[in-house]
């Protein structure tokens, strides 16, 4: 009978390590979640203002990279029979990324 007392003893402060490890596995678990969560939420973060960024300047390329002309093959864009139109052209998708990344540098500073 006293072994048994004993092993009785021995068998609850085995249960209560056990919990205890099973508390501190849990703890590692939530810790490496919210850090994976917060990892996964920077790398979106990112993608998503490097597409607010750039999208503007896709939309310019794709209207002004379609063909354009009318059934006599002169251009009917008024900005493809300038001059210089390739060039205003590209000043503006520069001022557009530009106009954009300052956005999003004064928006996220404040984050």
């Amino acid at each position: 009978l006293l072994f048994l007392s004993s092993t009785d003893a021995h068998l609850e402060q085995s249960m209560e390590r056990l919990t205890t490890l099973d508390e501190l596995a849990k703890s590692f678990l939530d810790k490496h979640q919210r850090h994976t969560e917060g990892f996964m939420n920077n790398i979106l973060l990112t993608l998503t203002v490097a597409t607010a960024v750039f999208m503007p300047a896709q939309l310019l390329a794709g209207i002004y990279g379609t063909n354009f002309v009318s059934e006599d093959g002169t251009p009917s864009i008024p900005e493809l029979k300038w001059e210089h139109g390739y060039a205003y052209f590209l000043t503006s998708c520069a001022a557009v990324i530009s106009l954009g990344l300052f956005s999003a540098y004064f928006c996220l500073r404040g984050t």
